[in-house]
């Protein structure tokens, strides 16, 4: 809507300080200025759009000065501006709900990723005491899982425990070679392959050792 109004500066408030003296819609225009703030002065019409809250509908409201005189002419620019302000209102809750959306699935994307290598990590510490067991192809068998789309710290650590069972499986076939080895040193002749003292002593011992049990159960 669009009108020509008249400014009386000696009255107050500025609603009824302005006169229409031409209007497309009368009765929009006498209800828009109706419902002008009280403590609006006619400087902040000018230098301002007004916004305006009327019969549940918006509007913004320009005035631009004609004539600056005793009684100064203004023009009245009116503009329902309800059907931008909806859909202005729906694109933000639009906005506000895709973010939430993104915000969920990437909560429960992050959830699932810590999830999965707190699980790894458990399940990885679960079979560790198969090491201290001797039990290493368990371990290994047990223990390793394929890595997923791309590797991380934890098939990093499962590669590095896997290779320390291959290692404390060698060196415990080692020191089982070792002891036999100095088992059969301390027990046999070592040019002749014989049964030494150390034999004798030992299954005299083991012998006696029976004797005292028996004694002791009858």
């Amino acid at each position: 809507d669009i009108a020509v109004v008249q400014y009386d500066p000696q009255r107050r408030p500025p609603q009824s300080a302005l006169n229409l003296l031409s209007t497309s819609n009368a009765d929009s225009m006498r209800s828009l200025f109706a419902v002008l703030p009280a403590n609006l002065s006619m400087t902040d019409l000018v230098e301002q759009v007004i916004r305006l809250e009327h019969n549940q509908r918006t509007f913004r409201l320009m005035v631009m000065p004609l004539q600056i005189s005793e009684l100064s002419y203004y023009l009245a620019l009116a503009d329902d501006v309800t059907p931008f302000e909806r859909a202005m209102a729906a694109h933000r809750w639009q906005i506000i709900g895709v973010g939430l959306v993104v915000f969920v699935l990437l909560a429960v994307i992050i959830y699932i990723l810590i999830f999965r290598l707190g699980y790894r990590l458990q399940r990885l510490s679960r079979f560790l005491p198969l090491l201290e067991q001797r039990q290493f192809q368990q371990f290994r068998e047990r223990s390793y899982s394929q890595p997923w789309l791309f590797r991380d710290d934890i098939d990093t650590l499962q590669t590095a425990a896997i290779a320390l069972s291959h290692e404390l499986e060698r060196l415990h076939h080692q020191v089982e070679r070792n002891t036999q080895e100095l088992e059969n040193i301390a027990m046999f002749d070592l040019l002749t392959g014989l049964p030494n003292r150390n034999m004798l002593q030992y299954h005299l011992k083991k012998q006696l050792s029976a004797m005292e049990r028996q004694s002791a159960t009858v």
